[in-house]
């Protein structure tokens, strides 16, 4: 199907674009100095850039191939502020298309999933096929005298969508570099997480939520915070060691030395991410023993079904993706810019921009597919009990960013600085330049990650007013 041929995007600068100047988009941040200015959480005009800039251009995950199994499958996801209907056609190829009536704009599919080979918009009726296209309207010949040309009124298609390890993209530039081009360092990352089976992953389990904050705050995170854990989680982590019958580090151990580990970020792409080790630096007591002799990956509470999984799958991944990968990471921590996130313990997720002071959290739990029924099962559970909307973690990081989003909302509390400046001057290391592409730090005490993101983000953003 061809794009309607009224779909453009605008080729005049936008509202936000004439209210803003390159100087103030300049002034949000400044990475000599590690400070960005409070207002980039808040402001409705650089939303409204960012929508254009940077959720217009850039690809983002809508979700996994694995959802859409047969022809027909469907799900809805969101590209940006956008609903769109992500479908598997006829040829097994993957559209996704605006999920919105071209009669009136009503939103055409209200359900999450399903399988269906034709849309009728509940409001007037106007049928689509699968792919679409424009199959019918009530009382044609009445109506509209067989003047109605279906072929310009299909649905809106976004023109480019590939995939890649199963994760579905869209982007609606369809003049953008290949998906795999765009993932760039993140790739080599991507397959830690996507390719320790040969039979792929799945999701096993999926959920939604609303955050009062913005998209930013938890996708920078993702970035680099590592520094956050003793403090925000620190009741959550004592009650899951002791139910184990551990105890907890003393606080001032764990800030006199950070975990071992490196931080990684791709400068060009924004892309960051924290990789912890085990069996790497013999100097590190985390670390005694060697890779081959822990027992498990670090999180507490893992069920040893689950746990005897993982050591499985990462024992039969190394001839995939090498025994750094397989075997040396103990735990990781990925954002693939602008907003999809995931962590080793397995969930994936993206955060739906609603407004600069909201947004809506996509949760996915993903599992390799040629585990057991019992471990997707097992896995499932423990993730959404930890990092499900009422997860023993997540509340502690909702609440985080509901307050960050309070702290920076008022008259002065949107101007001030903020700082990014951890390991500023001093981050990068060559140390791992055989293993690890981006720019490595040897720590996983470092805000070079969330600097990175606000670089290529104030880079988007700047590209508004390029003549």
């Amino acid at each position: 199907m061809s794009q309607p041929k009224d779909f453009r995007f605008s080729k005049t600068r936008s509202r936000a674009a004439r209210r803003l100047s390159r100087e103030d988009i300049l002034g949000l941040v400044d990475l000599e100095n590690g400070t960005i200015c409070s207002s980039i959480f808040t402001d409705p005009d650089i939303y409204e850039l960012e929508m254009e800039q940077i959720f217009r251009r850039t690809w983002q995950f809508l979700g996994h191939e694995s959802q859409i199994p047969k022809r027909a499958d469907f799900m809805t996801s969101s590209l940006g502020a956008d609903s769109v209907i992500v479908q598997r056609q006829p040829d097994d190829t993957i559209a996704v298309m605006l999920n919105q009536c071209r009669h009136r704009g009503a939103t055409i599919c209200r359900a999450e999933a399903g399988n269906t080979r034709s849309w009728r918009c509940p409001y007037h009726g106007w049928m689509y096929d699968s792919a679409g296209n424009l199959a019918s309207v009530p009382r044609e010949k009445e109506a509209y005298h067989n003047q109605l040309n279906k072929q310009d009124w299909g649905l809106i298609r976004v023109p480019r969508v590939e995939s890649y390890r199963g994760l579905i993209f869209g982007n609606w530039d369809e003049y953008a570099e290949p998906l795999t081009d765009y993932l760039g360092d993140a790739v080599y990352y991507l397959d830690h997480f996507f390719d320790l089976s040969q039979a792929g992953t799945e999701v096993v389990s999926f959920s939604r939520w609303i955050i009062k904050g913005n998209w930013k705050w938890q996708a920078e995170q993702h970035c680099w915070d590592n520094y956050h854990g003793f403090v925000s989680h620190a009741s959550a982590l004592v009650g899951m060691l002791a139910a184990e019958g551990e105890l907890p580090p003393p606080m001032t151990t764990v800030y006199e030395s950070p975990m071992p580990g490196i931080l990684f970020s791709d400068k060009a792409r924004g892309h960051g991410g924290i990789m912890m080790l085990f069996g790497y630096r013999p100097d590190s007591a985390v670390t005694a023993g060697g890779a081959e002799e822990r027992a498990e990956p670090n999180s507490p509470g893992v069920p040893q079904s689950v746990l005897e999984h993982w050591m499985k799958s990462r024992a039969q991944a190394v001839s995939r993706v090498g025994e750094f990968r397989a075997k040396k990471i103990d735990m990781s921590i990925i954002n693939v810019f602008p907003n999809m996130a995931m962590t080793d313990v397995k969930y994936l997720r993206f955060w739906n921009p609603r407004g600069p002071n909201e947004c809506e959290v996509y949760n996915y739990i993903i599992c390799e597919a040629d585990a057991s029924d019992d471990v997707k099962a097992a896995l499932a559970h423990y993730t959404q009990s930890i990092f499900g909307s009422a997860g023993i973690l997540e509340q502690d990081d909702v609440d985080n960013v509901m307050y960050c989003q309070r702290g920076v909302t008022g008259d002065l509390a949107g101007k001030t600085r903020l700082n990014v400046q951890m390991g500023l001057g001093r981050s990068v290391t060559t140390e791992f330049d055989n293993e690890a592409p981006g720019i490595v730090c040897d720590t996983t005490f470092s805000e070079e990650g969330a600097r990175q993101f606000y670089r290529r983000w104030q880079e988007m953003l700047l590209q508004a007013f390029d003549d």
